[in-house]
């Protein structure tokens, strides 16, 4: 693989409802793009930065730009980096009265607009993971014409289905969101708006343990309870740098409405209850977003060692999609749902299989 250095280029997109995003920008090696960009986006309390948390070796950006491809690395509303609006207030209920229905509305449509401009290339491929993916399906159901800007996409832990979770305290937290995502005077907050290292920091400043440290236990001890992460795919150093970028902030709606669908088993609009559904969509339930509206080519991914998006929830998803490439396994125990971006076996196990996919489907 050509080795090249890592460079940042920071775009503003204003999208359609008034959220100002940061779409980082890393150039292929040698600065000219011989193919078509790369929009990656990422998943829940996660952002752009943290496809970075691998060595420049083994990390999926730096992979693509060692292959000729300008790399952009998506930070959806309410993250670290796009926390900001043209009218209205960042501390307000207003501005975080959103889920994951309006990043696929107006969030991907702005950005890839604006990458297809700035290239001057007329199609890019897409690499989504977890709600970065969800995020994708609402967008091809919302705008279908967006499908003829897509070479390809490829969907990495896609969390659209969840009714097969098998993590405990993963399955307690669905119904807890569902009930929280029909009290408005909660589900417009912010929630995360600190990472694990700089809580530990705010609230325990007179104790002698390292922050560092307890951020870094925190991490692992909730993200293995959890099923967010496993225990052998992260070293140690490698868990306090990611302590130190994670969680970013988000809006509680977004965490509800994806519990929403895990508990209804459809993939659906935001769920406002009976009366609140009346009033925004003329029926008693949410609408469901039309999977068979993605015509651009798909590849998802699976780990039978993630617990969150399992194999049955990626097959449901698989089977509805018109233009599947393939449903592809990692066939390792150990490979968890934040291991397609942190895992130091993720080159090899997907990151190779994405090279060949998106080399194959160049318009």
């Amino acid at each position: 693989m050509v080795q090249c250095e890592r460079l940042f280029e920071s775009h503003t997109v204003i999208t359609e409802d008034g959220y100002s995003l940061t779409l980082l920008k890393i150039p292929a090696c040698g600065g000219v793009s011989t193919k078509p960009p790369v929009l990656m986006v990422h998943g829940l309390i996660s952002t752009g930065i943290h496809w970075f948390m691998n060595t420049p070796q083994k990390d999926l950006p730096h992979k693509l730009a060692s292959q000729g491809y300008d790399c952009w690395l998506a930070n959806l509303r309410g993250t670290s980096l796009s926390r900001s609006h043209v009218r209205v207030p960042s501390h307000t209920t207003k501005f975080w009265d959103f889920s994951w229905h309006e990043m696929g509305q107006y969030d991907l449509p702005a950005m890839i607009d604006y990458i297809l401009n700035h290239s001057g290339s007329t199609t890019l491929s897409y690499v989504g993971h977890s709600m970065g993916c969800a995020v994708y399906f609402v967008a091809m159901a919302l705008h279908p014409e967006l499908n003829s800007k897509i070479n390809v996409m490829v969907a990495l832990a896609p969390s659209v289905y969840g009714r097969h979770i098998r993590n405990t305290l993963a399955r307690i937290s669905v119904p807890v969101g569902t009930f929280l995502g029909k009290l408005r005077s909660v589900y417009s907050r912010e929630i995360f708006p600190m990472t694990l290292i700089a809580y530990a920091k705010k609230f325990l400043p007179y104790l002698t343990l390292n922050p560092e440290r307890v951020g870094s236990w925190i991490l692992r001890t909730f993200g293995t309870q959890t099923g967010v992460m496993g225990n052998q795919q992260i070293e140690k150093h490698r868990m306090i740098r990611i302590a130190g970028e994670l969680p970013s902030p988000t809006s509680l709606k977004t965490f509800c409405h994806g519990t929403q669908c895990f508990s209804s088993g459809r993939f659906q609009q935001y769920d406002y209850g009976k009366i609140g559904n009346y009033h925004r969509y003329g029926e008693p339930e949410p609408p469901i977003y039309d999977i068979s509206k993605t015509t651009a080519p798909v590849a998802t991914f699976y780990s039978i060692g993630d617990q969150l998006c399992t194999i049955n929830d990626v097959s449901m998803l698989a089977k509805q999609l018109p233009n599947l490439i393939g449903n592809f396994g990692i066939h390792h125990t150990q490979f968890a749902h934040t291991d397609f971006m942190f895992g130091k076996d993720a080159d090899r196990l997907v990151y190779d299989k994405i090279l060949l996919i998106l080399d194959q489907h160049i318009m």
